[in-house]
């Protein structure tokens, strides 16, 4: 592995590197190879990408169903599990999807796209409100129907490009 030119610039980013640790291990942020940059506005731009689309579809389920579900986080998730299924399937068994793009949509778009943190408040607000039914009901729509929509994309990718 290239060891980081020595100097302040590196000293002073090494607690940056530790925080991040091995998920950004292969950035060395003090010298910034094109390839590295290329990547982190990669994921930036599709992350800006799938913020907007969350925002949208997300307004769109709730003008069409109401608010009284947290429906428009499902849809999001539900879509989110599907597509990932989709794309970590055709990224694994394919050269459809350069490799150097996966992060970009995995970790940028769906990662900004899906809404796990949300869920997780609103089902603690229905909890709170004494809701346990709509509660356990949302817990089982985004669990279990999101593991459905993951194997459904993940078929649907067979479908399209083979592989097991």
């Amino acid at each position: 592995m290239p060891q980081r030119p020595p100097g302040p610039r590196a000293a002073s980013l090494t607690p940056l590197n530790t925080f991040w640790g091995r998920a950004c291990s292969d950035i060395r942020i003090a010298s910034l190879p094109l390839e590295a940059v290329t990547k982190l506005l990669l994921i930036a731009a599709f992350g800006a990408a799938g913020a907007v689309s969350r925002y949208a579809l997300s307004g769109w389920v709730y003008r069409w169903t109401g608010e009284s579900f947290p429906s428009g986080t499902l849809a999001v998730n539900l879509v989110g599990c599907f597509a990932l299924g989709i794309i970590a399937h055709i990224g694994q068994t394919t050269d459809l999807i350069a490799e150097s793009h996966r992060p970009a949509l995995t970790i940028g778009f769906l990662g900004a796209f899906t809404t796990f943190s949300t869920f997780g408040y609103e089902t603690f607000r229905q909890l709170e409100g004494g809701l346990w039914g709509a509660a356990l009901l949302n817990i089982g729509a985004n669990v279990l129907v999101g593991l459905f929509a993951v194997w459904a994309g993940i078929a649907v990718a067979r479908g399209l490009v083979g592989g097991a």
